[in-house]
């Protein structure tokens, strides 16, 4: 009888070792793919466990290995709603059940529901056009929640768009509007001729209370992975993209935090190209404009009706002359009015989105239109 070679034995090896961990309902396991980034193999399978580790991955791996989770803890979720319901709902693959009052903690029942309606959320959108990547999500061990969505393609579009949304934001039904906005940006990008891929990063706990978080430490737990996020954007293209980042109210904490990381300082040149700063209630640690050490500019922006930014709780205000920001217009807008309509064809008409859009796109040093900028500093105390 003829001994096996080597390569036929390593082959059946391999076989054996994943059937094993399929019937012992091991971690998510997928194949091997061509893009670029780190590949999954045959013996590097395993999905990461947490979203860390998704930050050295290829796009399409991100978004199968996401997927998975998604399906995991929505269906969890729901189930775990439908044990505890009395509302006639029997299966996972309807809406998120009512929890029994009687059956649940407050607290839970309210965690549970909300996380599940913020699960379905996200899987509504991947199942729509344009195509959406997950690239990262956790709906079962975070209490907030985690969900990292891409409109586009982030490994291949010329642009991107990385935008952190501020205080009360979580992954819940309201996260559908974080989505619609990153929907908005792509697609009026792409009427402009444009190629950017947009994204909404929830990748950390944001205050529920404005006035919980007055030392920032939410923000500066949110800094190193929003960090190691923007890196290891750039890291898996072949040629470095356009990227900017938006930040709105506390996320603008979050934000300057994370560009002065020392993990960003201390690299050859930032992965960040420009900044925008929203309706800013602060930027951590971040004390100048030139202390965020990114390729172009920083930009700041106050709507003329909020008043909710400049409030000073969690680091500088940018909009001042000594944060040495370029003020960007952006009319009188009220603290959640930055975004315009989600119809990409009114954006267009809106004059702080062209502005923003001009900054997205990089063509603001060669467009005969570049943004708006004001002469002196908002103050939107009155």
């Amino acid at each position: 009888m003829r001994h096996p070679t080597t390569a036929l034995r390593r082959t059946i090896l391999l076989i054996a070792l994943a059937i094993t961990t399929t019937l012992a309902g091991g971690t998510l396991a997928l194949p091997a793919h061509a893009d670029t980034g780190r590949r999954l193999t045959p013996t590097d399978s395993p999905c990461p466990s947490d979203l860390a580790g998704y930050n050295t991955l290829s796009i399409a791996d991100r978004d199968r290995c996401a997927r998975a989770v998604l399906t995991r803890d929505l269906t969890g979720q729901k189930q775990n709603l439908i044990d505890a319901s009395t509302d006639g709902i029997n299966s996972v693959n309807g809406p998120c059940p009512a929890p029994n009052e009687g059956l649940w903690h407050e607290g839970d029942k309210d965690t549970a529901r909300i996380l599940c309606n913020g699960l379905q959320v996200v899987n509504d959108r991947l199942d729509k056009q344009p195509r959406a990547y997950l690239l990262g999500i956790d709906g079962r061990t975070q209490r907030l929640g985690r969900a990292i969505v891409a409109i586009g393609n982030p490994e291949t579009a010329k642009n991107i768009v990385v935008s952190v949304p501020g205080m009360t934001a979580r992954l819940g039904a309201g996260f559908k509007t974080d989505i619609a906005h990153a929907d908005m940006f792509a697609a009026a990008s792409a009427a402009t001729g444009n190629d950017t891929a947009s994204i909404i990063w929830l990748g950390h706990d944001a205050p529920q209370d404005p006035w919980y978080d007055s030392d920032g430490r939410d923000a500066k737990a949110a800094a190193g992975p929003l960090a190691d996020f923007l890196t290891g954007l750039q890291k898996i293209r072949r040629q470095p993209a356009h990227l900017t980042l938006i930040a709105h109210s506390y996320g603008t904490a979050i934000a300057g935090d994370a560009l002065t990381t020392d993990a960003l300082l201390t690299r050859p040149s930032s992965p960040v190209d420009d900044v925008i700063f929203l309706g800013s209630e602060g930027t951590g640690t971040a004390t100048t404009a030139e202390s965020l050490h990114i390729n172009n500019k920083a930009w700041a922006c106050t709507g003329g009706l909020d008043r909710l930014a400049g409030s000073r709780l969690v680091g500088p205000f940018p909009d001042a002359d000594r944060f040495h920001a370029t003020q960007l217009d952006c009319g009188q807008d009220e603290h959640t009015g930055y975004w315009a309509d989600d119809d990409p064809n009114k954006a267009l008409n809106d004059h702080g989105t062209k502005n923003m859009l001009a900054i997205i796109n990089g063509t603001y040093n060669t467009t005969a239109e570049p943004p708006d900028t004001i002469s002196g500093p908002i103050n939107p105390w009155g």
